[in-house]
């Protein structure tokens, strides 16, 4: 903004709207900008094409995980209603967690662990959150048995064999 002959800066608020569109088949998401008080106008379009690869390769690594897990004896995760899901994690009920974790980490495989606690994120005081221990015992049980398998999309099936061969090994 030009006053007095000189620029000076002025913040203003923005505002960015966001949908998904169809053009001839493929999925898009538009990126709409309104300066707060002015006009909107298109900033950005981002194709969706990979999007769709890496998600049906995580149900791929899903099916695998679902129908070799299933042989060795795990409860494999189930889907209610017919959702369907991507597998961004592939979570897993298992006991003796922590001494899983260490294993597959002297493996060099990294299980997830999002889920630590029944309150969400983390904290380490749950009275902070007005959390009283025993209030949700499931909650808790499953906590302390949940980890999440990887689902990298550029795993190999060879690389989630070897997941799957090393819980046969524990």
């Amino acid at each position: 903004q030009k006053i007095n002959s000189r620029w000076e800066k002025s913040l203003k608020d923005v505002i960015y709207y966001e949908f998904v569109a169809v053009l001839k088949e493929i999925r898009v998401k538009v990126i709409v900008k309104e300066v707060v008080g002015g006009e909107k106008y298109f900033w950005s379009i981002i194709p969706f094409w990979k999007l769709d690869k890496i998600n049906n390769r995580r149900r791929e690594i899903a099916s695998i995980y679902n129908k070799e897990l299933k042989k060795i004896g795990f409860n494999i995760p189930k889907l209610i209603n017919n959702a369907e899901s991507i597998y961004l994690r592939y979570p897993l009920l298992i006991n003796n967690k922590e001494k899983v974790i260490n294993y597959f980490k002297d493996n060099q495989i990294i299980l997830g662990e999002w889920f630590k606690s029944p309150v969400h994120p983390k904290i380490y005081n749950l009275k902070e959150a007005y959390y009283k221990k025993g209030s949700c015992q499931k909650a808790e049980e499953v906590c302390s048995k949940i980890i999440n398998l990887p689902t990298n999309p550029k795993m190999t099936n060879k690389d989630v064999k070897r997941v799957i061969r090393l819980f046969g090994k524990i």
